[in-house]
């Protein structure tokens, strides 16, 4: 089973209209993720997705590595993982320095928080 490492929050709850990424986190030795996207404020236009992606140190340039297929467009709490066995074809580990994307539709306003936790 894995080891639950607390909660952190990456965004706060905000009103926001484009594509927001959580600050660049450093993962020392953590194999995956479990995000909490919480919406409060929904327009039903265009709606979120879940992104998590590796950043490269040197140039700061961010790669997906993986995407939520379900597009949010209702207020409610949402989840996502990305582990190895957490149902995909190919293993997924989470690599050094990552963040976590939600990533905009268009630009109708969302009210959202988002948070996650480091598994083993």
């Amino acid at each position: 089973m894995p080891i639950n490492h607390g909660r952190r929050l990456l965004l706060p709850s905000a009103a926001r209209t484009a594509t927001t990424a959580s600050p660049v986190l450093r993962n020392r030795r953590h194999r995956g993720i479990q995000v909490v996207l919480v919406v409060t404020a929904a327009s039903g236009t265009g709606g979120l997705t879940i992104h998590i992606q590796q950043v490269d140190r040197d140039s700061g340039n961010a790669i997906d590595l993986a995407v939520d297929a379900a597009v949010i467009t209702a207020t409610g709490t949402y989840g996502f993982q990305m582990a190895p066995g957490a149902g995909s074809a190919t293993p997924l580990y989470l690599p050094t320095d990552f963040q976590v994307e939600v990533a905009h539709g268009d630009g109708s306003s969302y009210t959202y928080s988002l948070s996650c936790t480091l598994l083993e």
